[in-house]
């Protein structure tokens, strides 16, 4: 594999393959043959459950996926700006005292 992605990617489908390939085998054995943790083989098998045709093994997770945020990027920047500068200020007195 060229880079680490790759053979992540590798490792993802090769799960799905062995699955469709070897009938009747438990998660637990396809870890073991594969090396990796039985929550992975279920999370990857879920993932590719959920979406099939369009499943990308390395779909990034967390971050903002829907437009509900309150705040705009640079709005949040600018409140966690303020209330590091506040943090600081507190624990410079605290320290003092």
């Amino acid at each position: 594999m060229h880079s680490q992605k790759a053979a992540k990617d590798f490792q993802s489908y090769l799960i799905i393959y062995l699955l469709q390939t070897n009938y009747g085998k438990k998660a637990e054995e396809i870890a073991e043959m594969l090396g990796i943790s039985k929550t992975k083989v279920f999370t990857t098998v879920a993932s590719y459950n959920k979406t099939e045709s369009a499943w990308n093994p390395n779909k990034a997770m967390g971050g903002r996926r829907e437009a509900r945020c309150i705040m705009s990027l640079e709005k949040e920047k600018e409140f966690l700006k303020s209330v590091e500068k506040e943090a600081l200020i507190l624990t410079r007195c605290h320290v003092l005292l």
